[in-house]
């Protein structure tokens, strides 16, 4: 995680304008958000299920 960071900060501007570059670089961060989402969706779900027992709809307040 830190590499990825590290290398992210050392882009030069040239580098992010590149339509190709750009184009790539939406499409992984918004697949990552999406596969991010649905997974962390489905553990609380579980883990909710899993203290309830599916005696009763588990509310989460945030």
């Amino acid at each position: 995680m830190d590499m990825t960071i590290e290398a992210a900060a050392n882009m030069r501007q040239h580098e992010l304008s590149r339509k190709k570059c750009m184009a790539q670089m939406v499409l992984l961060v918004v697949l990552g958000v999406v596969i991010s989402t649905f997974l962390l969706g489905a553990a609380i779900r579980y883990v909710c299920a899993w203290i309830d027992n599916g005696r009763r709809p588990f509310n989460l307040m945030f």
